[in-house]
């Protein structure tokens, strides 16, 4: 024997209906909006919608499931579906939340929530950060030099970086590492002399 339907409910209902909804994206003259399929009295769906209370045909567009989870004022979910497989998902998510409903299946887990994205004060913070750098250009290379307030040198990606590499990246530096330090501690050796000194 079928069940009977409580009263309050649409005789002709799918058995879907009282918690998840059928609904298909299609375009209207305004733009592209949702409105709820009109399924066959055998089941099948032939591309009916209702808009406004007025029955369309509309073959462009997607077919979704909705349904919402913590009551009306909870959070809307819609999933795309294929439109062979759209009645069947409905009723298997609608068996699936009355069971969650009737404490049979545990509810899935909430989904993580997104990576805080990067406040407006926060990006402004690292542009003027950015900006406070010091560029220079080589005049022969084109190569950069990017240099801080505390004389602390900077890659292209704003990563601190060993002076060294920086000016050998840059194109300033012509000679080695190793041939400035000993020219260096040539030029400490010849301190009061009058000797001068080439490299």
């Amino acid at each position: 024997m079928p069940t009977l339907k409580p009263l309050g409910t649409l005789l002709n209902a799918p058995d879907y209906a009282d918690r998840v909804n059928l609904i298909k994206k299609i375009k209207t003259s305004s733009g592209w909006r949702f409105a709820s399929v009109v399924p066959e009295a055998n089941g099948r769906l032939k591309d009916r919608v209702r808009i406004n209370g007025q029955l369309e045909v509309h073959p462009e567009g997607a077919y979704y499931i909705e349904w919402r989870v913590g009551g009306r004022q909870g959070r809307r979910y819609r999933t795309a579906v294929a439109k062979d497989e759209a009645i069947d998902q409905a009723r298997r998510k609608a068996i699936e939340l009355r069971a969650i409903r009737d404490g049979l299946i545990a509810a899935p887990e909430p989904e993580p929530e997104p990576a805080p994205k990067t406040t407006i004060g926060d990006a402004i913070d690292a542009y003027l950060r950015y900006v406070k750098m010091q560029r220079y250009q080589h005049n022969q290379t084109g190569g950069w030099l990017h240099i801080d307030q505390q004389s602390q040198f900077y890659d292209r990606h704003a990563q601190p970086i060993a002076k060294e590499h920086a000016l050998e990246h840059a194109g300033h530096l012509t000679l080695a590492v190793s041939e400035i330090s000993q020219a260096q501690s040539l030029a400490k050796g010849s301190v009061g002399t009058d000797q001068g000194l080439s490299l």
